[in-house]
């Protein structure tokens, strides 16, 4: 009994950690009057979502996650969809291909992530002559408790459209006939400039629209966009001047479109942020910090300028801090 429990206590925590969002892939492929999409998901998701019972050793039957996997197919049928306009994509259920779970040994809870089951769906086009179209991924409406990301890659003629663009609750992606620039990493997107005054920092930054989406402002009837992204810069991008931290303030919040739509919602643009750091005192040394890297955004390039010169910084995990003191004695300003 002991041994039982102590395994308890060590699996469970190393399966929530070992992935804590239900990640999945869509490849699709668009013809003349149809759109089919290969669904990828690892096993693990038909235990988040379906919750079988697993033994007293955490193993799951095979044969009980293939059956799941029947059923999971119409779940993603149902909250993986696309419209055009206002109207859904009819849709319909292929093929399911779960070779993966086709033996006969039992799976443990931490191997779940080695078995991959694929869904190819097909989805039928209203107009053929399409400009615009909304893929939705509301996984979330299922309540599994957990973030679920959904990477989606378009292909049509043989040619890229998008490629692992990120989908989530309440997040759909508008897709276009054209390429989408947004294929490149979310880093390389970003645009970060600091202006080191004597009386403060100003940070200009323009980054996608998903990463703020997904780390820095979550649509809440509670909080207004200016609130929270207030808040996420007092946490993750601290500016030190003279010693003394510096509180940000939310000068401007704008959205750079790459569609008609003027939303902070929208998956596929850019946003613009102006927050200035006001000092108390002129400024004759300061500290930039930034703390939050994830598995999306990992660096950024800023642009930062002193009162003296202009200094390229790139900043990651390892690289958290910059440091600005006068390159010169006479720049040094006095209170």
């Amino acid at each position: 009994m002991i041994r039982l429990i102590s395994f308890f206590i060590l699996a469970t925590p190393l399966f929530s950690r070992a992935h804590p969002v239900s990640l999945s892939w869509a490849h699709a492929r668009i013809s003349e009057n149809t759109i089919t999409i290969n669904f990828r998901i690892f096993a693990e998701d038909l235990v988040y979502f379906h919750h079988p019972q697993p033994d007293e050793y955490y193993n799951y039957d095979p044969s009980v996650l293939r059956s799941l996997a029947v059923r999971h197919s119409e779940l993603v049928r149902e909250y993986f969809f696309i419209t055009d306009n206002e109207d859904r994509l009819k849709s319909e259920i292929v093929s399911i291909n779960d070779q993966s779970l086709n033996q006969e040994e039992k799976i443990n809870v931490m191997d779940l992530m080695k078995y991959e089951i694929q869904f190819k769906i097909e989805y039928t086009l209203n107009d053929t002559n399409w400009k615009r179209l909304f893929v939705y991924q509301e996984f979330g409406r299922h309540g599994i408790g957990i973030p679920s990301v959904t990477f989606l890659s378009v292909y049509a003629n043989n040619v890229a459209l998008v490629e692992n663009v990120e989908v989530s609750p309440g997040h759909p992606f508008t897709l276009k006939p054209e390429p989408n620039q947004l294929n490149q990493n979310p880093s390389e997107l970003t645009s970060s400039f600091f202006t080191i005054s004597p009386f403060g920092v100003r940070h200009e930054l323009t980054l996608p629209s998903s990463v703020f989406q997904n780390f820095i402002y979550q649509p809440s009837p509670d909080k207004s966009p200016f609130v929270q992204t207030t808040n996420y810069f007092k946490t993750n991008n601290l500016v030190f001047g003279n010693s003394l931290k510096l509180d940000p303030e939310l000068k401007q919040i704008k959205t750079l479109e790459m569609n008609d739509e003027d939303s902070l919602s929208i998956i596929d643009g850019f946003i613009y942020l102006d927050i200035f750091y006001p000092a108390d005192q002129p400024l004759n040394h300061s500290k930039i910090t930034w703390t939050d890297y994830n598995w999306k955004f990992r660096w950024f390039d800023a642009e930062i300028m002193g009162m003296d010169s202009t200094y390229h910084y790139t900043f990651s995990r390892f690289r958290t801090d910059f440091n600005w003191k006068p390159k010169k004695q006479n720049l040094r300003i006095e209170n």
